[in-house]
């Protein structure tokens, strides 16, 4: 007796499918990331010294 398998090929809907899930899951993580990127980095404010109101300074040392 031989045994024949079957061997089931994915055609164009499964693909589709597949990269419609694959996507959806990507534009959901980098929405996420994005969003986590205002909650703790632009929003956020923090004023390093009185000589200005940025949240960052820059001292230019000049080495003689």
């Amino acid at each position: 007796m031989s045994d024949n398998k079957t061997i089931k090929r994915a055609n164009l809907s499964h693909k589709s499918i597949f990269a419609g899930i694959v996507m959806t899951i990507l534009l959901v993580d980098s929405v996420i990331t994005i969003l986590s990127i205002f909650k703790n980095g632009i929003r956020k404010k923090e004023i390093l010294s009185s000589k200005t109101t940025y949240g960052f300074d820059f001292d230019i040392v000049i080495k003689p």
